[in-house]
């Protein structure tokens, strides 16, 4: 190396001091994001010190928004960062394949097949940079090594013909294979992942269909597959936290006495409202009336039995309303406002991407019905989860102004806090599934988890739920800033393992990587979980001797 670097010497702090400087200077967020993506690729341990030490800064480049626009340009990019490529082709050969991923120690594989990246659609191949964002955010976050984890596009094709056409396109050319076909290549991705890197690897589903997202789960859930969905469970888990930190806010009627409306019946509000039923169970409800605390809305109104149209999936068949709330549904129509004044709900909680649906009727009519069930102080939850912004079903100002300051209120997009004529300032919470899934996954790997139960994902939500600060709550916010990511992160992995260890879904290996235990009775590990080598603050450059690396000439 003598002569073909400069001899100055510099340290890991120096050079993420260096690397934030020059990307300061880029003029985009797309720029941002194709210069910090070659420099993960570059210098890995500079890459992973700067984000250790600026999250906040360089999530919204890593990780939505700017990674939305990064997909969609994916095949012009010059910085492309790796992941590994399983088309449809490879058929009958993956294994082979999985085999030129060089590490040998995987504990997290992410997966998506590109058919909904974000709120864009199909994207194909292009997808990549969500799998690789959500690696790169368990090892920024949870603490998880690079490593150990494996970012992977399955490519079976893309149903959008610009981008089949596209010259730089780095996908297959073709319209997506269904059926059998695509359920036998995953099979034996699945398979193969598990055969060479064992039966605690956790597998991570991101951004699939609504077809598939809810079917594959199932299907290597009941396999005995250690496998979580990021869109159904995480945002399950973040939203079932943000209620759980209302409750916490002077006003707030209790869960088991709220009726719940859900706007939008999606894979996002139909994991919240199933992990809400599970939330309500443990509180003493019976199953049917927690469920019958739940209304869903679609695009045709209130999802009720015997409803003309579409057939209903599973999912939304199973929080159908009976025959006996046909007339209000049918006097609802597809009016928000209407339904909000006859279900009565507490809450309200939009995933449909309807920018403006929650319109200051609909909310100061959710206001009303509140105070008029539970007393002039009650409180209602606004929760606008949809995003980008411009999707957002309201605004945090609006939330507030609409109830005069009562609404407790959560959001998918990041809303800055907002400050009332009255001085009181407001802390929007964000609903963001990083506050759950890095910590999932560290739970899981520390303990070796063999499943990744329901109760572990319970465990996440109730984690999130405690760990708001005073300052927090006092500014009535219902989740913990992003700002404090990291520390979240392990507190949810904290609790993951430990519902891990107590539903006996841990293994024998996977205990040893557990440095304490809390005492009977005891709440979370008084230390952080620790994976064997893994943490990024334990990166650093081995020096270079001057000298130490001379070679003779022949």
């Amino acid at each position: 190396m003598q002569g073909l670097i400069p001899p100055g010497q510099s340290d890991l702090q120096c050079e993420v001091d260096r690397a934030h400087a020059a990307l300061s200077k880029c003029c985009s967020p797309l720029d941002k994001y194709q210069a910090v993506m070659n420099l993960k690729e570059t210098n890995g341990d500079c890459f992973y010190g700067l984000m250790a030490q600026r999250l906040v800064d360089y999530l919204p480049i890593i990780y939505t928004p700017a990674v939305g626009e990064a997909c969609q340009q994916w095949s012009s990019l010059l910085a492309r960062p790796q992941g590994l490529y399983i088309s449809i082709s490879d058929l009958g050969n993956v294994a082979n394949v999985l085999y030129n991923w060089p590490e040998e120690d995987v504990r997290i594989a992410i997966l998506t097949d590109g058919e909904r990246i974000l709120g864009l659609g199909d994207l194909g191949c292009n997808g990549m940079g969500i799998p690789v964002g959500k690696a790169t955010v368990h090892t920024a976050a949870g603490g998880i090594h690079p490593r150990y984890t494996l970012p992977i596009t399955i490519d079976v094709g893309c149903n959008r013909r610009s981008i089949r056409e596209d010259p730089f396109y780095v996908g297959l050319r073709q319209e997506r294979v269904r059926g059998d076909k695509y359920d036998e290549l995953v099979d034996e991705i699945v398979d193969c992942l598990r055969q060479r890197y064992g039966p605690s690897l956790v597998i991570h589903w991101e951004d699939f269909a609504a077809s598939n997202a809810f079917r594959l789960l199932a299907k290597y859930r009941e396999r005995g597959y250690a496998t979580f969905n990021d869109d159904i469970q995480a945002t399950a888990a973040v939203t079932l936290g943000a209620l759980m930190g209302a409750q916490r806010l002077p006003g707030v009627p209790p869960l088991r006495q709220q009726a719940f409306l859900f706007f939008g019946a999606g894979q996002a509000n139909l994991g919240a409202a199933q992990l809400l039923v599970r939330a309500l169970a443990e509180e003493g409800v019976p199953e049917e009336d927690a469920k019958r605390q739940i209304w869903l809305m679609d695009s045709q109104g209130i999802v009720y039995t015997g409803r003309k149209g579409r057939q209903l999936t599973p999912q939304k068949e199973a929080f159908a309303r009976s025959q006996a709330d046909t007339g209000l549904a049918e006097q609802v129509g597809k009016d928000l406002s209407k339904a909000v004044g006859l279900i009565r709900p507490a809450t309200l909680i939009g995933a449909a991407a309807q920018g403006g649906a929650f319109s200051e009727g609909v909310v100061r009519a959710l206001n009303q019905v509140t105070q008029e069930t539970f007393g002039e102080n009650a409180r209602p939850a606004v929760f606008a989860l949809s995003n980008p912004v411009e999707e957002a079903e309201c605004t945090a100002q609006q939330a507030y102004d609409w109830t005069d300051g009562a609404a407790v209120f959560a959001s998918g997009t990041a809303f800055a806090p907002v400050r009332r004529n009255d001085g009181s300032t407001f802390l929007p919470g964000q609903c963001n599934n990083c506050l759950v899934f890095p910590g999932v996954a560290l739970g899981c790997v520390a303990a070796g988890a063999t499943e990744v139960a329901d109760s572990m994902m319970l465990a996440a939500a109730r984690a999130i739920g405690r760990k708001l600060t005073s300052d927090e709550l006092q500014r009535d916010s219902v989740l913990p800033r992003i700002e404090r990511l990291s520390e979240i992160a392990r507190a949810v992995g904290a609790a993951v393992s430990l519902e891990a260890i107590a539903s006996n879904k841990a293994s024998p290996s996977g205990l040893s990587a557990l440095r304490c235990l809390p005492e009977l009775g005891g709440t979370e590990p008084s230390e952080l979980l620790q994976l064997a080598e893994g943490c990024i603050r334990q990166m650093q450059y081995d020096p270079f001797v001057p000298g130490s690396g001379l070679r003779t000439s022949g």
